[in-house]
């Protein structure tokens, strides 16, 4: 890509990945990548992903081979032609913001139920839309756990507006596990086999923009049996969950994003028709809660990522709103009886900041909390002028340790310390008047003989 003299504004492919490749004659055994980046704003930046050094296919001037899609994918759960370079001819059925997803025309597609007929490529998708028919050129390789093509050089487009391939039903069911690697990178359609789908998990939809729904609401194995003595009951009723369950995204690498398409909303005053940041969120406004129920199928394209089979929703979806922003009743139901509720923040029982001195707990393990101790402007206590003068007295909260009590010692010899071993009494300790270090029972540390006394 040579922009020399271009501004990159100008070339209308600022925040899209560009593919540059270069042959080397056999003459050449090292060569190094230099790219001299000439920027005048500090705002831009050059990314570099996937350089890959290969032989190059000898250039016939006919047509690469088509490799079919299934071929790449094999039955098993990686890639059958992992690290190979390959060109496929399909049809773009979505698109994101790292590549987009291609699937075989249904002409193409190979009699073994086994095998996908879909793939993601990883790469740039400027000028592409959905319903291309293409021909891609790359490696095939598996990433976390996800067949995709990357390291392209070569996208063709050779037709448009190509109708898609029909979506393939997957009904989910507490009692079949379905076989998704068979469906990797297609479209699909889920469905239930009983209840309506539900929704079950919200916890990532602010962040990651996904929610898990299954048929129906779920159960904690724990919550319906022992964890010591039905362990074969808790691990039907997990296997039950997980057949039943799978998560939908909205497709997005983003944190955080300002809007989930596929996600309705009901604010009449917003017409674009799904969720996202000027929605109003109040009991009356926009929110999809645990429970909500879905009136259709939902349509996407499954994949596999952080550890989980997901479809990348593609339509938005059909939510009954009487399970959803008219779940919550008005007033709750009248359940008799007069229960009150209070609650106190113990974490902040015995805050720094209270002076207050207090008398030793029934088990003798408690001391005072710090009682007096004046600061200087740096923070630590004033030095004093002699040895005689008073000084200020700190109490430490411990338990019986003599590691504990030598450290605390250690860290300062000119304040009285609480023994462990020579706990004072109740009655030694009056909550109105702390007593003089020289009353403590246990020896008292001396000061250094210095003339001033150097602080902890």
């Amino acid at each position: 890509l040579d922009s020399t003299g271009q501004d990159i504004d100008d070339m209308g492919i600022e925040g899209s990945w560009m593919t540059l490749s270069t042959t080397l004659s056999e003459s050449v055994n090292s060569a190094q990548l230099v790219v001299e980046f000439d920027s005048n704003s500090a705002d831009e930046a050059l990314y570099f992903d996937n350089v890959y050094v290969g032989t190059a296919a000898e250039d016939t001037g006919e047509p690469a081979d088509i490799t079919l899609i299934s071929a790449i994918q094999g039955t098993e759960d990686e890639a059958a032609m992992a690290g190979e370079s390959v060109t496929v001819s399909a049809i773009v059925t979505h698109i994101t913001d790292t590549g987009f997803y291609l699937q075989e025309e249904e002409a193409d597609y190979d009699a073994d139920a086994r095998t996908s007929e879909g793939i993601f490529v990883y790469g740039n998708t400027s000028g592409l839309a959905v319903g291309d028919l293409v021909a891609v050129s790359g490696i095939v390789s598996d990433y976390y756990g996800m067949t995709q093509l990357s390291s392209v050089t070569n996208i063709d487009i050779l037709d448009t507006g190509v109708a898609l391939p029909a979506l393939s039903t997957l009904t989910l069911s507490a009692d079949t596990p379905i076989d998704y690697e068979a469906y990797e990178g297609m479209l699909v359609e889920i469905a239930s086999a009983t209840d309506p789908l539900t929704v079950i998990e919200n916890y990532n939809l602010d962040r990651y923009g996904e929610i898990v729904i299954a048929t129906g609401t779920q159960t904690q194995p724990t919550q319906l049996y022992d964890a010591q003595t039905q362990a074969d009951e808790i691990a039907a009723l997990t296997e039950a969950n997980t057949n039943s369950r799978i998560v939908l995204d909205d497709g997005s690498s983003a944190e955080n994003p300002d809007a989930f398409v596929f996600i309705p909303d009901n604010n009449p005053d917003d017409d674009n028709g799904y969720l996202d940041s000027g929605d109003s969120f109040t009991d009356a406004g926009t929110t999809l809660r645990l429970g909500a129920e879905l009136n259709d199928t939902v349509k996407g394209v499954l994949n596999y990522g952080f550890d989980d089979w997901r479809v990348t929703v593609t339509e938005t979806l059909s939510i009954d709103e009487s399970t959803n922003s008219g779940a919550r009743e008005a007033s709750p139901e009248d359940v008799g009886g007069s229960l009150q509720v209070a609650s106190y923040n113990v974490l902040n029982f015995l805050p720094r900041s209270t002076r207050a001195a207090r008398a030793p707990g029934p088990t003798g393990r408690w001391t005072r909390a710090v009682q007096t101790r004046s600061k200087s402007s740096s923070g630590r206590p004033p030095r004093s002028s002699t040895a005689s003068s008073a000084p200020a007295q700190r109490y430490w909260r411990c338990r019986r340790s003599r590691t504990t009590a030598r450290a605390m010692v250690r860290q300062s010899t000119r304040w009285p310390i609480w023994s462990p071993r020579r706990r004072p009494t109740a009655a030694s300790l009056p909550r109105s008047t702390p007593p003089e270090p020289a009353a403590l029972s246990g020896p008292t540390p001396s000061p250094p003989a210095s003339s001033t006394t150097r602080p902890p």
